[in-house]
């Protein structure tokens, strides 16, 4: 069964001259079952590149919804800070199951196409970021990996990805800048700004 091969469009946070073109060697799953005309497009970037402000852009523009990233409904984030290497490998599956979730109901359950505010792609970077800073043991994380090797196997690529490359200081700055209920939201778990810098 042969996979697409999406797009990745590398920008510095202003879409307006994007390209964005489907791709043209096929889907690679039964599309029968799914809108062809939907269109998927993922966003990528560490906190504070722009993934949000872009995705609410995009949505207005091409008038497709959002799927953005249910941080405060993660029931193991709380646990994780009293206890982080106990929890790292629990919290970090269960992120990625619900990446999973979201991407797949993006492909089969939207007619009109999603803008998905980060992607499944990215969550390993998080994950590896806990195992070099030794809160995720290897026994685990090489788990982790396999795990998430074997769900590609069943992943339909976005259309296109676009990744907002940013400065890590331009993005502590424009966190400092958002009011105190989104600095809150972002400061949970491993992406948050204090790891920035290892990102």
């Amino acid at each position: 069964m042969s996979t697409p091969t999406s797009q990745t469009v590398t920008t510095g946070g202003d879409a307006s001259h994007i390209p964005l073109h489907r791709p043209l060697n096929g889907y690679g799953w039964n599309v029968t079952k799914r809108n062809p005309g939907a269109l998927f497009i993922g966003i990528s970037g560490i906190i504070g590149a722009g993934k949000s402000t872009l995705s609410d852009k995009l949505a207005k523009k091409l008038n497709i919804p959002i799927a953005a990233e249910a941080v405060e409904e993660n029931p193991y984030l709380g646990d994780f800070y009293k206890d982080m290497k106990k929890y790292a490998f629990v919290m970090q599956v269960h992120l990625l199951n619900e990446r999973f979730h979201q991407h797949q109901s993006i492909i089969w359950n939207s007619p009109k196409g999603h803008i998905q505010d980060r992607t499944i792609y990215e969550d390993p970077i998080f994950a590896a970021l806990l195992y070099k800073t030794k809160i995720m043991g290897e026994r685990d994380y090489t788990t982790y990996l396999n795990l998430f090797q074997n769900m590609l196997s069943f992943l339909r690529k976005p259309d296109v990805i676009l990744y907002l490359d940013v400065s890590a200081q331009t993005a502590m700055d424009r966190i400092e800048q958002r009011d105190e209920r989104a600095r809150r939201r972002e400061e949970r778990g491993p992406g948050c700004p204090g790891n920035i810098w290892r990102l």
